[in-house]
């Protein structure tokens, strides 16, 4: 798709972008289907806490700790965790 006005050295660049956009899903959706075929890891024995960033990146503000939620840390004794997902997508 062109459109009207570009020219062609946008186009070039344009198409570019899109093949990285194209093959930068490709390869997220790769590693989603090697973090599900990960196999169960160790349990967790320690308390840990997240650390998170203010809400606004305008905020000059330290990081702030917080522990998990109690549905987490209820958990955390019955089931596995895969190393890798600590903070990821899924």
């Amino acid at each position: 798709m062109k459109f009207k006005g570009e020219s062609n050295e946008y186009r070039k660049v344009r198409e570019q972008l899109l093949e990285a956009e194209i093959a930068l899903k490709d390869q997220r959706e790769r590693v989603a289907v090697l973090r599900r075929q990960l196999p169960m890891g160790a349990l967790v024995e320690t308390d840990y806490v997240f650390r998170e960033g203010p809400s606004d990146i305008r905020d000059e503000s330290p990081a702030n700790l917080r522990p998990p939620s109690p549905t987490l840390r209820s958990r955390k004794r019955q089931s596995h965790h895969r190393s890798h997902d600590v903070g990821s997508e899924r």
